[in-house]
């Protein structure tokens, strides 16, 4: 709409410019040269080392945290077994005691 359509309105007198297309300005690529592909793959292999690093590290911490559950519960199962172990025992003494008590008295 025009703004001088509808004064009423009191639009901008560039309302119209925005439902244009604009011409814009394409950044200009600087130029690929020997020079800077190399900076390029220099930057990127650097960053791949700090990567493989942090991977390295993240992996360790990973096999550390693993090592760490597996160790506590190798401990709990060890104190289960022991309990059953107890267990198993007491019920042995009973079964020892009540069978004593089934043979006959002379």
């Amino acid at each position: 709409m025009m703004p001088h359509a509808m004064p009423e309105a009191h639009l901008p007198a560039d309302f119209a410019d925005q439902f244009f297309l604009h011409e814009t300005r394409v950044p200009v690529a600087e130029p690929v040269t020997t020079k800077s592909i190399k900076e390029r793959l220099k930057a990127l292999q650097e960053e791949t080392v700090e990567l493989q690093t942090e991977l390295k590290r993240l992996e360790d911490q990973e096999k550390a945290d693993a090592d760490a559950v597996r160790a506590t519960r190798a401990v709990e199962i060890a104190k289960e077994l022991d309990e059953a172990t107890k267990e198993r025992k007491a019920a042995e003494e009973r079964i020892a005691a009540l069978q004593d008590e089934l043979k006959p008295k002379a």
